[in-house]
């Protein structure tokens, strides 16, 4: 079996996660709830800033498909090599390869990949959501920006992956866990992989139970109708983004960001992104506690001190009768 064999395999499972076999079913509007300070941040710089996973606040989700699905290819691949004399030979070539890329990724590369969340945002439904007012948007006092999708094109060659987060029970998220490191298994007790191929399999064993690990969450957060844009790294080859990293100092301490501007953007590839904020912006919504007149009025003089002028007619207000009080 082929390189390109093996990584066929897994397809199923890769597109499921990625949607990249369904990508014109994406909603058409996805909403970032933050702070009116983000907001501005994001309006002054003109870039959408990325967080490493180490630091977002639902880590533990993330932790949780990283770490099962270690434990189970571990315990799963030592039973099957005690099943006859070639399992145990060919066992231990698949779980070093395995081992070796989630060590690594753990040390040197999860710094350095980076997530943007988005919810899904209904037009039928121009208030927003309130628990992702009071989650993610300053408890009803910050506001969301609205972006269109209809902009983004598939390139198999972009360091980005555009995903719908998946919900379940830890049980079921166990089970779609199991789902791949059974996969794996049948390969390494069967013949059809070569020894010396066995890496390829183990990397791509490592690959969708991480990419499964970074769009999963308990069925508790299923109301956030979740999408998540990744930035994996080993596909920004040669670097192409890598001016783009940087740093905030934040509660937990210093925290790697990427910043992407949202700006037209010629890359050494030949790829371009023509990316201008006031294009893909739908709409910026305020939270409930800014539904007033004079609140809007004092938005609109921000976005002109910041020569923001063609997103005047953009703002809108969530009317959800929903303010916040201190406990």
């Amino acid at each position: 079996m082929e390189k390109y064999e093996i990584q066929k395999l897994f397809y199923e499972h890769y597109d499921s996660i990625a949607n990249l076999a369904a990508m014109e079913a994406r909603p058409s509007l996805l909403a970032h709830y933050t702070s009116l300070s983000a907001i501005e941040c994001i309006l002054k710089s003109n870039e959408i800033w990325f967080a490493n996973p180490l630091f977002m606040n639902d880590f533990q989700e993330v932790r949780f498909g990283f770490i099962e699905g270690r434990n189970l290819v571990d315990r799963e691949l030592m039973a099957l090599a005690q099943v006859s004399d070639d399992a145990r030979r060919r066992v231990p070539i698949f779980l070093n390869a395995f081992m070796h890329y989630f060590k690594d990724y753990d040390e040197n590369r999860l710094f350095n990949l980076f997530i943007f969340c988005l919810s899904e945002f209904d037009r039928d439904s121009p208030d927003g959501r309130l628990s992702m007012w009071r989650g993610y948007g300053g408890n009803g006092s910050g506001a969301a920006i609205v972006f269109r999708t209809d902009f983004v094109n598939l390139n198999m060659a972009s360091p980005f992956l555009i995903c719908r987060v998946s919900y379940g029970t830890d049980e079921a998220r166990l089970d779609r866990i199991r789902s791949i490191v059974t996969l794996a298994k049948e390969q390494v007790a069967g013949s059809l992989i070569p020894d010396d191929q066995l890496y390829v399999l183990a990397y791509e064993t490592f690959h969708i139970l991480r990419l499964f690990a970074l769009t999963s969450k308990h069925h508790g957060f299923s109301e956030e109708r979740e999408w998540r844009v990744i930035y994996l790294p080993e596909r920004d080859t040669p670097d192409r983004l890598s001016e783009y990293l940087t740093y905030i100092v934040g509660k937990g301490g210093v925290e790697p960001r990427l910043r992407h501007p949202l700006k037209p953007i010629n890359l050494p590839d030949g790829t371009t992104y023509d990316w201008s904020f006031e294009d893909v912006v739908d709409r910026i919504l305020l939270g409930p506690s800014q539904a007033t007149p004079l609140a809007i009025k004092g938005f609109a003089g921000m976005l002109k001190a910041l020569k923001r002028d063609a997103l005047v007619s953009k703002i809108a207000a969530s009317q959800i009768p929903f303010r916040a009080t201190d406990r």
